[in-house]
């Protein structure tokens, strides 16, 4: 995979407006606040990890390698719970979680007929959960895993390019997600 561009990041970042500029049109405010906060808490990791694209020395990159998939984990975690907000999913603890979202994605795809590609998503859902979490990537060129700047920003371009898709899979299925739900009075 070529070098992460800035069309790469402006993506995402217009990707991930589009979609607030999105929920924000439905009058359930409570839903929307709850989805902003949530939106917001994997927003404030996300700028961490692009700092691999720095130009950094050797010893800095190795640093930053250690502390890279703590927080990606942490942004995927936090997409999550994003996603189970989003669609009111009643889970709780370990459940949300971007490892049980990935188990879980194919039933609740059959159970809601999602619309969208949610086969795109699922297929970038697992890369990432092979390539953070279990830390697995065995189509690494050898030279690419010999050099941790270029395995990050590898994981960089992968991970806008998951946050482009989620928002779209997001935005083509609003009729299912708690923005329909009537809020309650108080």
């Amino acid at each position: 995979m070529g070098a992460l561009t800035a069309m790469d990041t402006l993506r995402a970042a217009a990707a991930i407006a589009q979609f607030q500029t999105l929920i924000r049109t439905y009058p359930n405010t409570a839903a929307i606040t709850l989805l902003t906060q949530s939106i917001n808490a994997w927003l404030a990791y996300y700028p961490i990890l692009q700092t691999v694209l720095g130009g950094y020395s050797p010893s800095i990159v190795v640093f930053i390698h250690e502390q890279f998939y703590a927080f990606a984990l942490a942004v995927l975690d936090a997409i999550s719970a994003t996603f189970c907000g989003f669609f009111g999913l009643p889970w709780t603890g370990a459940e949300v979680s971007h490892t049980h979202l990935t188990n879980e994605f194919p039933r609740l795809c059959t159970r809601y007929r999602f619309h969208g590609d949610p086969q795109n998503l699922l297929t970038q859902m697992r890369d990432l959960h092979a390539r953070i979490i279990a830390r697995q990537s065995p189509d690494t060129p050898q030279d690419a895993a010999d050099n941790p700047r270029d395995i990050l920003t590898d994981l960089v371009i992968r991970l806008d390019r998951y946050i482009v898709a989620m928002c779209k899979f997001l935005g083509a299925n609003l009729e299912h997600s708690v923005l329909h739900l009537t809020p309650r009075q108080e």
